[in-house]
């Protein structure tokens, strides 16, 4: 089976598989990248959740400039959600570090307080989460930083 990747523009690919032509934005592809890897190393049907909780906390590689702009654009209720579902306590810190000091009084009494939402909620949030992410990197507003950057 052939299978190949195309950048067609700054936030859309064509994904070749077989002789199927697939046209995806910069947040499918990244949750079709993190699906594919998560589907090798488990063996259940959560991998999906899995995949979209790892998109939501690609935040991590921004820097505190880069996500405070984010968490100005998005909506707080989004971030409850993100924040609930992360099981990362070092996350939660690092966000509610970002936020001013009354929105991140109110976000920690949400967790407190808050049930699960179902698992639609979660891929809804974080899905809008990602695509502003994405959208406010391709602007040039955030940037990603991890092990493998390198600046010339």
């Amino acid at each position: 089976m052939k299978v190949g990747i195309k950048r067609v523009s700054e936030s859309e690919w064509l994904v070749h598989i077989g002789c199927v032509w697939l046209r995806l934005g910069r947040f499918s592809l990244e949750l079709l990248n993190l699906s594919l890897e998560n589907a090798i190393t488990q063996n259940s049907s959560a991998h999906l959740l899995h995949s979209y909780i790892q998109l939501g906390l690609k935040m991590k590689e921004l820097d505190d400039k880069g996500m405070q702009l984010l968490l100005r654009a998005v909506d707080p209720k989004d971030i409850v959600v993100l924040l609930q579902v992360s099981n990362d306590a070092e996350f939660v810190k690092c966000v509610l570090k970002n936020l001013g000091v009354l929105l991140a009084k109110q976000i920690e009494q949400d967790l407190q307080q808050n049930e699960m939402p179902s698992e639609e909620a979660i891929k809804a949030s974080i899905r809008r989460i990602a695509e502003r992410m994405f959208e406010m990197e391709q602007r040039g507003d955030i940037e990603f930083f991890n092990e493998n950057t390198q600046y010339i």
